[in-house]
């Protein structure tokens, strides 16, 4: 048995009968999609670090007003803390998924964002909102990755990509929600005007664990850690059956041999194929180009705007700068929408490329206003241009580099390294944008809407780097994408153009047994 058609039976037989109902496993799945908001909201509150009082509480320079700032460095650490934290989560904290469940993990996740979130609430001193933002990352990044793996073993194989893809649609809703949170507490002046959007988080991460205690934990854990009785009743769950029914038993007594099948292939197969460093065909090299990709993802500039929107926007002379991350927080919902359709109907490769060009204009054009523009006679009018390009920036992400990045990352790799391979890349990915999130405010502090130059220049680079480095992932099996690697002696070798047509059409006959759209862990 091939590792693509052991990957393709292991959920086959879970809840794709017709007598079996799909509708408690959509609503589970959903349940656990609920921690992205906690994500999102987390991005889109952000903004509460320029209320006045947030500044009076933390801040350490005097204006002549007798109003404090907080100084660029240590703006950057309480940005940057959360990233910090989510890196060091989302690596190392679900690997005790193995051990414990991943139940249990969610719940100690948010118990850890909690915590982040009560410990900046009650802070004196900067350095505790920097331990407070670490703990939410930290919560943040275990969650993200563990309801993920748990979405795609408890959802049905035919709607596996859509509900994993919810987990980013409600980060979108997390976004827009925190953004107005913001925005309707600017003009409270007492210190509960940061501290509203902190106590909503703590109550959002307590919703998350309430819906995640009444979801079924992983049979595939259960089988393994040889809780059988358990596992039934889990099974049963996700088919809306009686854990007493037989088909519930005959689909235990099944996975119950895929795993020990499973298990016999790995104890007889090559003790380097798991291995990142000696693994084949070529999974060293695989795993730099997938950490690569997630790098380009955040070098995009997406987080210029999102962590630091409504101070770019006030100092681009915008009437009213915390409206500004509410409108941008619609137009990624609105186009989050539009990408689950996008996603499924064009080629990987295209849309990335694509998206970085588009995204390399329009975020030219917008630091050209600033640089140029902006302090001209008609500055009010080039502000209202600079945010109508930055709507379409946003919207260009969000169809674009915001999910298929991850898509294509889950789709590089074979199952027996994807977990360990992502892993390492996501963990790259928020080192990014940790390092981004500290430096950014000293760099805008001192070359202002200049650097909006040095993203349009990455992403020129990131679309040469995906012409080159990335092969179209949608219409080939993973064991086409092996044999690729295995052939490659250059990376122009490897380069197969711009996606055509003629392409897809060649591909389609594979379609069949290509794996799932959004497969982000195995099951």
């Amino acid at each position: 048995m091939t590792e693509e058609s052991l990957e393709s039976t292991r959920t086959s037989n879970l809840v794709e009968k017709k007598h079996h109902k799909t509708t408690p496993s959509i609503i589970y799945c959903l349940g656990l999609a609920l921690a992205g908001i906690v994500f999102g909201f987390d991005i889109g509150s952000i903004g509460m670090i320029n209320f006045q009082t947030y500044r009076d509480q933390f801040g350490d320079i005097l204006y002549p007003s007798g109003e404090k700032r907080i100084n660029e460095v240590v703006l950057g650490l309480i940005v940057s803390g959360f990233s910090l934290g989510a890196a060091f989560g989302g690596l190392l904290l679900p690997r005790f998924a193995d051990n414990y469940g991943k139940k249990p993990l969610i719940l100690f996740s948010m118990f850890l964002y909690s915590l982040g979130s009560l410990t900046v609430c009650w802070a004196w001193e900067w350095w505790q909102v920097f331990l407070g933002r670490i703990l939410n990352g930290a919560g943040v990044g275990c969650c993200g990755v563990v309801s993920v793996m748990l979405i795609s073993e408890l959802s049905p194989p035919d709607l596996k990509g859509p509900l994993v893809s919810s987990f980013q649609v409600f980060t979108t809703v997390g976004i827009l929600f925190g953004a107005m949170v913001v925005y309707l507490c600017k003009n409270e002046r007492s210190r509960w005007q940061y501290r509203i959007s902190l106590v909503i988080q703590m109550n959002l991460a307590g919703i998350v664990a309430i819906v995640t205690a009444f979801v079924p934990e992983s049979p595939v854990y259960l089988i393994k850690s040889r809780q059988y009785n358990k596992a039934l009743r889990s099974i049963g769950r996700i088919n809306g059956l009686s854990p007493t029914d037989h088909q519930v038993e005959a689909e235990l007594n099944d996975l119950r041999e895929r795993t020990q099948l499973e298990s016999l292939n790995i104890a007889m197969s090559d003790p380097n194929s798991t291995s990142i460093l000696k693994g084949e065909p070529r999974i060293l090299f695989r795993t730099v180009i997938g950490t690569i990709l997630m790098i380009f993802q955040q070098l995009t500039g997406i987080n210029y705007f999102f962590f630091f929107g409504v101070a770019i926007f006030e100092n681009a002379g915008v009437e009213d700068p915390f409206l500004t991350p509410v409108i941008l927080g619609a137009v990624n919902l609105v186009f989050s929408f539009f990408s689950l359709w996008l996603v499924s109907q064009y080629p990987r490769r295209w849309l990335l490329i694509s998206g970085s060009l588009l995204m390399m204009i329009l975020i030219f054009m917008f630091s050209t206003c600033g640089v140029f523009f902006l302090n001209s006679s008609n500055g009010a009018v080039v502000g209202s241009i600079m945010i109508l390009l930055t709507c379409f920036f946003i919207g260009a992400f969000a169809c674009t580099w915001g999910p298929l990045s991850f898509v294509v990352l889950s789709e590089l790799f074979p199952l027996r390294v994807r977990s360990k391979s992502m892993s390492i890349a996501s963990a790259m990915n928020w080192t990014t944008t940790f390092a981004l999130s500290l430096l950014s405010p000293l760099i805008i502090r001192h070359i202002g809407f200049w650097y909006g130059y040095v993203f349009a220049a990455c992403l020129f680079l990131s679309a040469f780097f995906v012409f080159y480095y990335i092969p179209e992932t949608k219409y080939d099996t993973i064991e086409q994408i092996d044999r690729y690697y295995e052939s490659m002696t250059t990376f122009n070798e490897f380069s197969i153009g711009f996606p055509t047509k003629t392409f897809k059409k060649r591909n389609k006959k594979s379609s069949t047994i290509q794996q799932p759209e959004i497969q982000l862990h195995d099951v």
